[in-house]
């Protein structure tokens, strides 16, 4: 009895122990070392949908057809045009009053009109920094729309010079399966490679992305857009990233603040650039926002060394969500909604900057008249007080002179002194 009693007992279990392996056995997953079976290489990563995005022949290509139909725009090599066309990179001029001059006159050390340098690409793996700049150019050379009509108000007689993909090479690798390609052809980022602070790191460095180069300006790229901002001379310089959401302005090597009014005024523009365009993005410096160094920067080494006074880093979208190493979906909307708000408001944003530059430099022209006007009417009280004191001082030693006159007198002499 008792051992008909142990198998009416453990037959079910038995059944359920045997049917959950053949199920498990059946349904599980390929074995991760398991070769040509189809192995596992981590989670699901998202990748581009290349009929929302473009890749980088295409996007150079579009960009090829609005310039060359458009009157207020003229496409330049950036870097040596007798290179193979994968190390040539094109920028753009947008000059509403279509001279096109690279160089400003020399007569005023910040000439009208206004003058922006933009850079986009500078990291393979933020496509959507390109797609941004495909985006603001398409809506410059496109003035019958409404929007574009109250943008190019916005932008008015400044002059634009966009450099869309800074390293073309680094871009072709992430399309072509390396997602988090940061890197340059010769494993630098360019944007660790100029000259101010170079080579400097701290326990906030990652050294695998970080990497500076040789020297400074080692990278043909680095160089390259240097030259363009020395001889263009902007009155703003904005580098634009993916990664996150903010609008980060000088120093990005150290925690301490740039003083006086010239750190009052950056901040009042990035805060309302954010108002206006990202109401989720964080402004401040790279240290007080994030806890973390950069060094050798474009953006420092711009305003620092070139002084050029409105630098600015933009982080245009970011997915703190993903997989760190998922990094089309951390740096990159993978939704058309999410990619074309992202352009439209980022594109608004540089009509924003332009027309808040122009009203500071107009105030401090102002100021300035103002302060002329005060200095002059100043000026002309001085000398009316001056001539007051000067008269007063001759008025006194007069009366005085009389008045010992009058006292050495006899009283008829002192009677006919007081009376004459």
């Amino acid at each position: 009895a008792a051992p008909g009693w142990a198998w009416t007992m453990l037959r079910p279990a038995l059944f359920f122990f045997l049917a959950c392996t053949c199920f498990g056995r059946a349904h599980r997953p390929p074995d991760p070392a398991g070769g040509g079976r189809g192995a596992l290489s981590g989670p699901s990563f998202a990748t581009p949908g290349w009929s929302l995005y473009h890749k980088t022949d295409a996007l150079l290509a579009a960009l090829h057809t609005v310039a060359a139909n458009c009157p207020i725009a003229r496409l330049r090599p950036l870097l040596n045009a007798s290179r193979p066309a994968e190390d040539t990179t094109p920028f753009l001029i947008i000059d509403p009053s279509k001279n096109f001059n690279l160089t400003p006159p020399n007569d005023t050390p910040r000439p009208k009109p206004l003058r922006i340098a933009l850079v986009f690409g500078e990291h393979g793996r933020e496509l959507i920094t390109s797609e941004l700049a495909l985006h603001l150019v398409t809506t410059l050379c496109s003035p019958a729309s409404a929007d574009s009509a109250s943008f190019l108000k916005q932008i008015g007689d400044a002059v634009l010079f966009i450099v869309p993909v800074a390293v073309p090479g680094s871009r072709r690798e992430a399309e072509a399966g390396a997602a988090c390609q940061r890197l340059n052809g010769n494993g630098v980022d360019v944007n660790r490679n100029w000259g101010m602070m170079w080579g400097g790191r701290d326990e906030t460095t990652l050294e695998a992305e970080e990497r500076p180069g040789e020297r400074a300006f080692s990278e043909r790229e680095t160089r390259a857009i240097r030259g363009l901002v020395e001889e263009v001379r902007p009155d703003a310089y904005v580098s634009v990233h993916s990664g996150g959401e903010a609008v980060v302005y000088p120093w990005d090597h150290s925690s301490s603040v740039v003083p006086g009014e010239v750190g009052k005024r950056l901040a009042r523009v990035g805060r309302e650039l954010a108002r206006l365009h990202c109401p989720r993005c964080l402004v401040g410096q790279a240290y007080g926002l994030f806890k973390y160094r950069a060094f050798g920067t474009g953006a420092d080494f711009v305003f620092g060394v070139l002084k050029v006074p409105f630098v600015f880093t933009w982080e245009i979208y970011g997915d703190g969500r993903a997989d760190e190493d998922d990094c089309f979906r951390m740096f990159n909307p993978g939704e058309r909604a999410e990619y074309e708000r992202t352009v439209e408001r980022w594109t608004g944003a540089v009509g924003s900057l332009a027309s808040m530059i122009r009203d500071i430099r107009a105030g401090e022209g102002s100021s300035a008249a103002h302060s002329a006007d005060l200095v002059e009417e100043y000026a002309v009280v001085l000398v009316a007080s001056c001539f007051l004191v000067v008269m007063f001082g001759v008025y006194r030693g007069l009366r005085t002179a009389r008045r010992t006159q009058f006292w050495d007198r006899g009283w008829t002499g002192k009677f006919s002194a007081w009376i004459t």
